[in-house]
């Protein structure tokens, strides 16, 4: 069994092809849990989901519905399911009973590298969160400037142009420590982890950094 993601370089539409024929997933069912399970198959640190059909209609057959993860198994098919079983030995037989019969459904996903955005429904804006060594933690504001804003945006997505840092712990209690200060970017690397920061530093603010990325320059920053 393959799995991918189509639509962009680490989100985007989930696919899988069974005996070299490629399928999509139905949502139904499908959350943050199922979302962790794919990205870390596919060596991501991290993942969400997005809006049913949000990178548009697949093709071809519907090979799962109905997974209910714990978020703790190492592939997808590993979890309870509709569709599918390795064990049949006709796989095509098992399209007429799935419960999705467009590609309306079809499951999407976003998967973090080292950087993601916390505690805002919005995937462009939120608390800046840097993966170390297994764990999540909050960055500092104090010093997190546009050059870091910047960095963090290209470190989601490379379609992001601009940034605009924010203070103050602006998007409510973080679920994780703030446990990343100091960071200084060039403004030039790719993503926030290759910036310069200590790790398990005393934020003199206790407040951490936040970020809005934009497509478009952002005026007035």
């Amino acid at each position: 069994i393959q799995y991918n993601i189509s639509g962009g370089s680490h989100y985007g539409r989930v696919e899988l092809a069974i005996e070299g024929v490629w399928g999509t997933i139905c949502d139904s069912y499908w959350d943050k849990r199922e979302a962790e399970v794919l990205c870390r198959q596919l060596n991501y640190t991290d993942g969400d989901i997005q809006p049913r059909g949000y990178y548009g209609e697949g093709k071809g057959p519907i090979w799962l519905s109905h997974l209910e993860c714990t978020g703790e198994e190492s592939n997808l098919h590993e979890c309870p399911h509709r569709g599918f079983n390795s064990e049949d030995s006709d796989i095509l037989d098992l399209l007429p009973s799935m419960p999705c019969e467009t590609h309306k459904f079809d499951a999407s996903v976003y998967c973090y590298k080292h950087v993601r955005l916390n505690q805002s429904p919005n995937l462009n804006m939120g608390g800046v969160e840097m993966h170390h060594e297994g764990k999540w933690f909050g960055i500092c504001d104090v010093d997190f400037d546009i050059a870091a804003a910047r960095v963090a945006c290209r470190s989601l997505d490379r379609k992001y142009i601009d940034a605009r840092p924010v203070g103050g712990s602006s998007f409510g209690n973080m679920s994780v420590p703030i446990g990343i200060a100091s960071v200084k970017c060039q403004g030039t690397e790719e993503d926030l982890s290759q910036c310069m920061h200590v790790f398990n530093s005393t934020c003199i603010s206790n407040t951490y950094a936040s970020v809005v990325c934009s497509n478009v320059t952002i005026e007035d920053k």
